[in-house]
């Protein structure tokens, strides 16, 4: 932008290309837009169209939320736990019952040397192994 800040909207587009090359941010924006136009309820398809961009935009939604567990993982390795811990709450902001991030934060928090908070998190994986249960309360990351 002429003054400084960052073209968030440019740059969201430009991750979900790199992320899925298949995905059309300006397409989908375009449709969200004709979909929230005043009249649109009216029409015969609106409700499948909108039902179609929710779905697709739930699957986009829980591999991003795999995508910073991983992230995470990686960043905890390296020793930093407070920016892994910020991938970790950013991943249960989007989806709070993924299993796979779950057990990477277990994961993460042996590798730092935090069993205690580890065990917890590994006995819910062990005891619930459907995504019914909720996870351990207080076992987010801090």
């Amino acid at each position: 932008m002429a003054d400084g800040r960052l073209d968030y909207a440019d740059s969201k587009i430009k991750l979900d290309l790199l992320v899925d090359p298949s995905f059309d941010s300006l397409a989908v924006l375009k449709e969200l837009d004709e979909l929230t136009m005043p009249g649109n309820e009216k029409d015969p398809a609106f409700e499948a169209r909108k039902t179609a961009l929710l779905k697709g935009n739930d699957v986009r939604m829980k591999a991003l939320a795999g995508a910073m567990g991983r992230l995470g993982l990686l960043i905890g390795f390296l020793g930093d736990r407070p920016r892994s811990n910020g991938a970790f709450r950013a991943a249960f902001d989007i989806d709070r019952t993924n299993r796979d991030v779950w057990l990477q934060y277990a994961q993460t928090l042996t590798a730092l040397g935090d069993d205690v908070a580890a065990k917890p998190v590994f006995d819910w994986l062990l005891t619930n192994p459907t995504d019914k249960v909720p996870p351990p309360d207080g076992s987010t990351p801090k």
